[in-house]
């Protein structure tokens, strides 16, 4: 919520660096609170546990609102700054650069498991990393379409070439431009806020001021790209991600793998999203996420026979997981499958929704909207995935786990229909190209009239024109 109403008027640089700080503040104060938290048998008061407390929901909270400006900034300025030829990698590599520093904290965090105060380690580590984020930020340049929008085309045309070849920087700058004005022309016709002379400068700030959080919704032409970017937001956590990993570490332990458990997971995951970034400039963004939700879905089918019968919901299954670990007894068949569903689950998420949902916000929302609908995107995804947390348990002591599995197994099925009739491909596009193109989705003009096909004519310096054609799904946006 403070990054929806700040963002804008920030940048992207500024949020990095806001983010790498508070990352940096909140690791100093959860070091501090570990070495307030009195020895065993000492005869320190509980005063001290107390505000050692204190001092870590404290921090944790500082942490958490720093993760908010990262999250946001993050893709959105990777988006903003790189060629189309190797956005998608570029932008998926920040899933790469999350899963393995998850990697790395478990590894730090099984390195001190039996010091006393080891946990500690795990942030101060954080904090080394969080201190090189914010001496980066003072070398990266700012987003050259923030740049634009604020009228300071010279500055955006140098951020470009930090990136970009010279002669392609200068022609997607004059497109910048360009597409600036045809937001502002747009604005003019629609409203009479804006003066004639304001036209050519029409900053974000301008337009949430003529607008604000109800423009986000109201106007028509922004619907397709919000419906793509938040629909896929809202999939990504209802599909049970949150849950369904819940279970890898209980069944992980049950093998005897209790120590490394979540060592050997994460370390799955690392290679199951680089396997993404590898692949989406070469299969699109698409074939992607319908693969990963193909895999997903498979495996909540797994999942599903797998847990038939067995309605002694989690806290049940831990407890056997445990019993049959300190009996040495391994794995039995049963849990054998739910192993293979779980990470054939892994798989499928972090091939598909993991990376690519957020490359799919950093493209798809045009500029005049773009930080207040990757701060909605980014609430929505923060919402949900505690809404899941916490209300998943109650519906699986309800029905069971099978049927939980089942439901979600439904939910990703769906989510393959709306990715092949509400998400097209933005592969090879620039920023003000996909613009363009959801524009004339949400315009429509008709029931089959809700898709594109592209054509490139004359040299690949030329732009591509975007050709409304009756939809291919014989679907509505």
């Amino acid at each position: 919520t403070i990054v929806y109403y700040v963002a804008e008027s920030m940048g992207r640089r500024m949020e990095l660096r806001l983010g790498g700080a508070l990352y940096m503040l909140g690791a100093v104060l959860e070091v501090m609170s570990a070495h307030q938290i009195p020895a065993p048998l000492s005869s320190s008061s509980s005063a001290s546990s107390s505000l050692a407390l204190l001092v870590l929901i404290v921090a944790r909270v500082i942490y958490g609102i720093g993760i908010g400006f990262a999250m946001h900034s993050a893709p959105a300025y990777l988006g903003e700054v790189m060629p189309p030829t190797i956005r998608g990698a570029v932008v998926s590599g920040k899933e790469v650069a999350i899963v393995l520093g998850m990697l790395l904290g478990y590894l730090v965090g099984y390195s001190f498991l039996n010091v006393y105060r080891g946990w500690s380690h795990t942030y101060a580590v954080s904090l080394v990393f969080s201190s090189v984020m914010v001496a980066l930020s003072y070398y990266i340049p700012y987003s050259p379409r923030w740049l634009v929008s604020r009228g300071r085309d010279g500055e955006a045309l140098k951020a470009l070439m930090f990136v970009w070849k010279p002669e392609q920087a200068k022609i997607e700058h004059f497109s910048m431009i360009e597409a600036r004005k045809i937001r502002a022309r747009e604005m003019k016709r629609k409203t009479s806020a804006i003066p004639d002379n304001h036209i050519e400068v029409l900053s974000n700030e301008d337009y949430a001021a003529s607008g604000g959080l109800e423009t986000l919704f109201s106007v028509p032409s922004y619907r397709a790209a919000l419906t793509a970017g938040v629909g896929l937001v809202v999939l990504q956590q209802i599909t049970g991600q949150p849950s369904v990993l819940s279970y890898a570490t209980p069944i992980l332990i049950s093998a005897g793998l209790s120590s490394y458990s979540s060592v050997l997971v994460a370390f799955f995951k690392v290679v199951a999203t680089t396997l993404a970034v590898v692949l989406v400039e070469r299969s699109g963004r698409r074939k992607l996420l319908m693969a990963g939700c193909a895999l997903m879905c498979l495996a909540l089918m797994i999942l599903t026979v797998a847990f038939q019968g067995h309605e002694g919901g989690a806290t049940s299954m831990k407890s056997s997981s445990s019993s049959r670990s300190s009996d040495h007894n391994g794995l039995d068949t049963r849990s054998a499958f739910i192993l293979v569903g779980m990470f054939v689950y892994i798989a499928g998420y972090q091939v598909g929704f993991g990376p690519i949902t957020w490359l799919i916000i950093s493209e798809v929302f045009p500029q005049s909207i773009r930080g207040q609908a990757v701060a909605l995107a980014v609430q929505t995804n923060f919402a949900l995935n505690a809404v899941v947390q916490f209300g998943v348990p109650l519906l699986e002591q309800q029905f069971g786990l099978s049927f939980m599995f089942g439901m979600f197994g439904l939910l990703t099925a769906y989510s393959i229909y709306f990715i092949s009739t509400r998400v097209p491909e933005t592969r090879g596009l620039t920023l003000e190209e996909i613009e363009e193109k959801f524009s004339a989705m949400s315009a429509g003009h008709g029931k089959n009239a809700s898709w594109m096909r592209i054509e490139r004519v004359g040299s690949e310096e030329e732009k591509i024109q975007l050709i409304p054609t009756a939809s291919v799904y014989g679907g509505e946006i």
